[in-house]
């Protein structure tokens, strides 16, 4: 069936199913029309009468700047980076005066800022780069990256932080060579570029604090390297004399690690070891108005030291010469909002937009920090190999050989081996003994093939000589149920053998012969068929 357009089109001649000519030169004179050009705006007694707002607002088509005209009354406190109330359609919205201009591209009258929350530019110029560079790299919305960079406004903390006078910072020499960082391959050209201003980029494998007191194992290979006159100093004081460094040069440093707690004790140490530098700890879970107090200190120049959580990555530090970041690997560091940028990614865009050195550490280094050592990007920064050995637990797995060498014992769970190093460990100090349960789980095993068998009884144990309830030994659980000893099978269906022998796993199994001083455990033995605990009695003793 023809519709009136073919109609027309059939009388004029053309084809059907053409495009009506006046549509089409319509529709090319649309797409040839030019941009909308700038045109001036002006106002009496004001300077860049044109603020571009940056909506708050989560829609992504509207992530982008909207002009208005600054009333007279306004010119000096809607300045970019402040916060100010905008009528957007029907309803009033707040956002940030992202730039001023004396320009515009919109055809129609401006309208006014309804207006200004506050007068105190919270997204300096460094701020919005930052915020424009993250949003780009995540594909994200501004809107989401500054709800995350700024803190919730506490009016009262920030009349009272404006109101006091301006702090004199202390001055800071260069730190001397022998800091810590001597042990470490580049450390000491590190400390030098940042008291001259430069910005390196290092992935720090930090050395475990070792002092001058430390022991080295008895009879280790790692004593002909000095293991036992090595001293190297904890991170946090390497951290501190590479802040020191920053401090030398008139600049700041800021510094994220994973948890509050780890900020506390890392701020703590800092400053100890900075004296009169004040530094600010930002956190989320400090609450609106201490999280604010550190905000605002850090914007008026007043500190120029931050340790904090994912969010401090974004902190006002004025001529930031170090942003550094401890553990990149955890988890905890990763934004579980939109647009889910990284603290490591968020640190190390900002230290190229503002010429910041960058330290990455940690005891282990990250895949990703790894693959930006691999690029070049990032250089690396660690200790030779004789002083990694001289300072890190010695490692021994017996092999075969060794095991064989010790016998029926090389056989058990825990070797002989294992039990002298334990001994000889525990007259220097603790020992850790990591195993993969906390609980006790006993099974019967058969002493010939060690194959597990498994019966309908809540608990499979035998005695001491392969017989069940042999040497005394009586397994009960701690309500008062008896185990049925008779329901196990008194061969091993593998391979015949009638000798039996207890199997069992947890952190209590095998290091009854220790005192209780020397090994500690978390949890009790559990019962797996039906989760109660369990008491072994033999020969009137008990044990757990």
């Amino acid at each position: 069936m023809a519709t009136g357009h073919q109609d027309d089109a059939l009388a004029r001649g053309e084809p059907a199913g053409s495009v009506p000519r006046h549509r089409a030169s319509r529709q090319g004179e649309l797409l040839d029309l030019p941009e909308p050009g700038e045109r001036p705006v002006t106002m009496a007694g004001v300077v860049d009468p044109v603020a571009r707002i940056l909506l708050d607002s989560p829609v992504p088509h509207l992530d982008r700047t909207f002009d208005y005209v600054v009333p007279a009354a306004m010119a000096q406190e809607a300045l970019p980076g402040t916060r100010v109330v905008v009528r957007f359609g029907e309803q009033e919205m707040r956002g940030w005066v992202w730039e001023r201009a004396a320009t515009t591209t919109h055809i129609g009258r401006l309208s006014p800022l309804r207006r200004v929350v506050s007068d105190l530019p919270v997204l300096p110029e460094t701020s919005r780069r930052l915020i424009e560079a993250v949003a780009n790299r995540s594909a994200g919305t501004r809107s989401d990256v500054v709800r995350l960079a700024l803190p919730t406004r506490h009016a009262t903390t920030e009349n009272a932080e404006r109101d006091k006078a301006p702090r004199d910072l202390p001055s800071w020499e260069r730190p001397s060579n022998e800091c810590g960082w001597q042990h470490y391959v580049g450390g000491e050209e590190l400390l030098t570029r940042l008291a001259d201003g430069d910005a390196p980029r290092v992935a720090w494998c930090a050395l475990p604090a070792r002092d001058k007191d430390g022991l080295s194992e008895p009879g280790s290979s790692s004593d002909s390297v000095g293991r036992s006159s090595l001293t190297t100093e904890p991170w946090q004081v390497c951290l501190a004399r590479a802040v020191q460094a920053c401090l030398a040069g008139a600049r700041g440093a800021v510094i994220v690690v994973a948890t509050t707690e780890q900020a506390e004790d890392l701020a703590s140490r800092l400053r100890v070891e900075l004296g009169d530098e004040p530094v600010v700890v930002l956190s989320a879970e400090h609450g609106p108005a201490r999280r604010y107090r550190a905000f605002v200190s850090l914007l008026l120049g007043r500190a120029r030291v931050v340790v904090g959580t994912r969010a401090a990555a974004f902190a006002p530090v004025r001529r930031l010469g170090l942003a550094a970041i401890w553990d990149d690997g955890d988890n905890r560091l990763v934004e579980p909002h939109a647009p889910y940028a990284h603290a490591r990614t968020v640190l190390a865009l900002r230290s190229s937009l503002e010429g910041a050195g960058l330290l990455i550490g940690g005891y282990s280094r990250s895949v990703e920090t790894q693959s930006l050592v691999e690029q070049g990007w990032c250089q690396d920064l660690s200790a030779p190999r004789h002083v990694v050995r001289g300072v890190v637990p010695r490692t021994e797995v017996p092999g075969p050989a060794d095991l064989d060498r010790e016998g029926a014992s090389g056989a058990a769970r825990i070797p002989s081996l294992a039990h002298r190093a334990l001994q000889r460990a525990l007259q220097e100090g603790p020992v850790l003994v990591q195993v993969p349960r906390a609980g006790y789980a006993p099974l019967v095993a058969c002493a010939r093939c060690r194959a597990v068998r498994r019966s309908l009884s809540c608990v499979r144990r035998t005695g001491g000589d392969g017989s069940p309830g042999s040497h005394g030994l009586s397994l009960v659980c701690s309500d008062g149920g008896a185990v049925d000893l008779s329901r196990v099978r008194r061969s091993c269906p593998e391979d015949g053998d009638g000798r039996f022998h207890a199997h069992g796993g947890g952190a209590r199994a095998g290091f009854s012969r220790y005192p209780c001083g020397g090994l500690g455990s978390t949890g009790g033995p559990r019962c797996r068929g039906r989760g109660r605990q369990l008491t072994a009695s033999c020969r009137g003793h008990t044990r757990g």
